[in-house]
């Protein structure tokens, strides 16, 4: 994927944990009570980290091909060495896709792999891609059904995303578009919106509330001026996040040496700008306003 590192990794389906429930009925006559034993499976959680693979329209260099494939593997690499992951029982996957309506029939064909929706949920879905007020975008090909006929590269709301049947775990799921101006808090605003559907009922969905850009770090814009210029290897070297910050502020991004800004401490941090927030909806309502950093940064991860 992207630089040949993130692959959608197909993992073999664990077994989950078992736990015994005991529940006793009242006694029987003879004083003995009847034991009822409940073995129930867990079951196993989804997470899919979508990235858009394409050519940057009007670009010879594959820049977006490569910030979104190695935002996804920086994702992936978190939730690896999160203190909460197990192999056996998460299972996590980074599908490129072509064109945002791949999106239900990959979340499909991945649940019906683990066995359907009795034996698995899905806990996480990212997508990384250009974005806007309609939300993803695949510039090269054209989706369906389209949010505008005029433009056909976003996916209508109406029988597109409230068609897809994601299974979500039925709670702390979370969905996180991480393109920009996907988390604004106008009434149009992509994310609002989707947290509406019923098919979004009780999942935490994440959007950028400005424009986004690459960086180091997930609460602090930091880049090089090799990753600017798409230098060769430039994307592979460090964690790679895609946050939501101010144009005017590129410079001050630009103001460490290129390969010396992958180790700064706290301190140094604030000499940088601080990310914009991105914002968490349910139900149309507005529940976390921070950086991406409560769920996603690789200083958190276990040693």
């Amino acid at each position: 994927m992207g630089n040949d590192k993130a692959k959608d990794k197909s993992q073999s389906q664990g077994k989950g944990k078992i736990s015994t429930n005991q529940t006793a009925p009242p006694p029987t006559p003879n004083g003995v009570n009847d034991v009822v034993v409940n073995i129930t499976r867990e079951k196993l959680q989804l997470i899919l980290l979508f990235w858009v693979k394409e050519r940057d329209q009007g670009t010879i260099r594959y820049t977006g091909n490569s910030l979104f494939s190695e935002t996804v593997q920086t994702r992936l690499n978190n939730i690896y060495n999160s203190s909460w992951y197990n192999k056996n029982k998460h299972k996590v996957h980074c599908p490129p896709i072509q064109a945002i309506h791949e999106i239900g029939t990959i979340v499909k064909n991945w649940i019906t792999k683990y066995g359907g929706p009795d034996k698995v949920e899905t806990l996480e879905i990212g997508v990384c891609s250009h974005s806007g007020l309609d939300g993803p975008i695949s510039y090269q090909t054209a989706v369906n059904p389209p949010a505008s006929k005029e433009w056909p590269h976003q996916m209508a709301i109406t029988d597109g995303w409230d068609a897809i049947d994601f299974n979500w775990k039925p709670s702390g799921a979370r969905c996180v578009f991480y393109g920009c101006k996907s988390g604004t808090d106008s009434v149009d605003g992509f994310a609002i919106r989707l947290s509406k559907l019923n098919n979004f009922k009780n999942v935490a969905v994440w959007g950028q509330t400005t424009y986004s850009y690459p960086s180091f770090y997930p609460d602090y814009r930091v880049t090089t001026y090799a990753r600017v210029a798409s230098a060769p290897g430039s994307w592979s070297v460090g964690p790679t996040y895609m946050i939501a910050a101010n144009r005017q502020e590129a410079l001050k991004a630009l103001q460490g040496q290129d390969g010396g800004v992958l180790e700064l401490t706290p301190e140094q941090l604030k000499s940088y700008p601080a990310a914009n927030p991105m914002k968490s909806y349910k139900s149309g309502t507005t529940i976390q306003t921070t950086h991406q950093g409560v769920f996603n940064d690789h200083r958190k991860n276990k040693s």
